[in-house]
């Protein structure tokens, strides 16, 4: 392994992540409606005014990207009229790696909502799988398992891209 890509956990700073990301952190399973068929995934954020703390905080658990900075100030209610910043980490095993380094610190509410967060991406991956094993596609001269809308993945996203090309003109 390269040694540029190693990354060696320090606990005092992950002891220091954990409380921050206790205080100011949000995990959550987070529904992707892009794709032809949606999904959800963990979603991990942090939002700060000084970039130079979430950066601080993608140092000591080793993943996620920090970005910015976005203007909230149009929203209605926004809490801060200043350019926010944003640490981000969507990927599962990254937020299974960031949850194992951190959880021995974190707060019994923060554990719960992790366990939330996972269990509600867990349920919809077993519901989707099981709507695939009941159902076939309707599509004619099709027998492959089909999703919720009745279609297997192929004619779903033949479907999808006739839908959204009609749109354009």
């Amino acid at each position: 392994m390269d040694e540029r890509n190693r990354f060696t956990p320090d606990t005092h700073e992950l002891a220091w992540a954990a409380g921050f990301f206790d205080g100011e952190g949000n995990i959550r399973a987070k529904l992707n409606k892009q794709s032809p068929r949606s999904y959800y995934y963990l979603a991990i954020s942090i939002n700060q005014v000084d970039p130079q703390v979430l950066e601080r905080f993608r140092r000591a658990v080793g993943v996620g990207k920090v970005a910015g900075p976005y203007d909230r100030s149009r929203y209605a209610g926004a809490f801060s009229r200043k350019p926010q910043w944003t640490y981000e980490a969507y990927s599962f095993e990254k937020i299974q790696a960031v949850l194992a380094m951190l959880w021995k610190w974190l707060s019994p509410v923060k554990q719960e909502q992790a366990r939330t967060a996972i269990m509600e991406v867990r349920s919809h991956r077993v519901a989707v799988a099981s709507r695939w094993i009941v159902r076939g596609c309707i599509a004619e001269g099709c027998d492959r398992p089909a999703d919720a809308r009745d279609l297997c993945p192929g004619h779903y996203a033949k479907d999808w891209r006739r839908r959204t090309s009609r749109r354009g003109t």
